[in-house]
């Protein structure tokens, strides 16, 4: 998961809703909230990211790998083998803001994805987000190579009057279309393509050593992720960074595989205006049968 620099405010479901992409990308690639949500939130971005020190530890890579490399590690082509070969993941995420040990949960939900050749082809994601005293339910699912948004709060501000919009980078609604492109970055930041990705734009890995994460023995990794390379690597899925936008050059992200190299958890901390935001994303279960189905179609505007 690579989670991005965040915007300093918010406004209304549909930044809210910028938030719920950004984190809900089990998750993503580095964009700003402004280029999810046009005119609806801030430009402004968090420049400040500082990666974590760390170094190698004495436990044993599952693939072989050493602390403190460059290049793409053994761990990785371990990983990418794994998640090529997994058919779901269920999971959850959450959001915390605050400083260390006084940290206040902004953000949390559940997400469940299946894959067939090595790419997803559903997604459904639930997420709450809370904003000073605003709490939203934003629903995101992605399934039939279309992808749809749902929640009461921002179909309202949007003056939809069905459960569902079917969103399209097509769209001649501008702020439409830029979800569009950012639920379509989403969903490459998910199983496969999220860790072919994270090998075309990660500038080093180090091992940290083995850890518990709830009770599943794990080696824990930290690889510091280019930004503008992650973006290259998307295409024409990345969304634009506005002018003038000063983001950091990289983004360091925490992974904890398992003996099979499958990500039970990845966790990212950032400064966003002063503000400490750690994003975490636990796998809870994989290839498990799971159903997504898209909307009946008499509930679904285009917008």
């Amino acid at each position: 998961m690579i989670v991005p620099p965040v915007s300093r405010r918010r406004r209304g479901a549909l930044g809210l809703l910028a938030a719920a992409l950004l984190t809900a990308g089990c998750a993503g690639s580095p964009t700003t909230a402004a280029s999810a949500t046009g005119s609806s939130a801030s430009a402004d971005v968090a420049a400040s990211s500082s990666p974590a020190t760390t170094s190698s530890g004495t436990g044993q890579n599952p693939a072989g790998g050493s602390g403190g490399t460059t290049g793409s590690p053994a761990f990785l082509a371990q990983a990418l083998s794994a998640a090529q070969q997994m058919s779901s993941v269920r999971g959850e995420i959450t959001v915390q803001a605050g400083d260390a040990g006084a940290e206040k949960q902004v953000a949390s939900g559940t997400f469940t994805g299946s894959q067939a050749g090595g790419r997803m082809q559903a997604l459904s994601s639930d997420l709450t987000i809370a904003a000073k005293s605003q709490e939203v339910t934003i629903k995101m699912l992605y399934v039939d190579g279309k992808a749809y948004v749902g929640g009461d709060a921002l179909l309202k501000e949007l003056k939809i009057d069905k459960p569902w919009l079917e969103i399209t980078s097509q769209s001649d609604n501008p702020q439409i279309a830029a979800l569009g492109q950012q639920l379509e970055s989403m969903r490459q930041g998910v199983g496969a393509e999220q860790i072919e990705k994270m090998q075309q734009a990660m500038v080093s890995s180090t091992e940290i050593g083995p850890e518990d994460v709830d009770g599943t023995p794990t080696t824990h990794y930290q690889v510091v992720i280019d930004i503008r390379k992650s973006l290259e690597a998307l295409g024409s899925a990345a969304p634009s960074i506005p002018a003038g936008a000063d983001i950091p050059d990289t983004i360091p992200t925490d992974l904890w595989l398992d003996a099979q190299g499958r990500m039970i958890k990845t966790q990212v901390e950032q400064q966003a205006s002063g503000q400490r935001l750690v994003t975490t994303v636990h796998a809870l279960a994989y290839d498990e049968p799971i159903d997504i189905t898209a909307p009946d179609p008499a509930e679904v505007s285009t917008g």
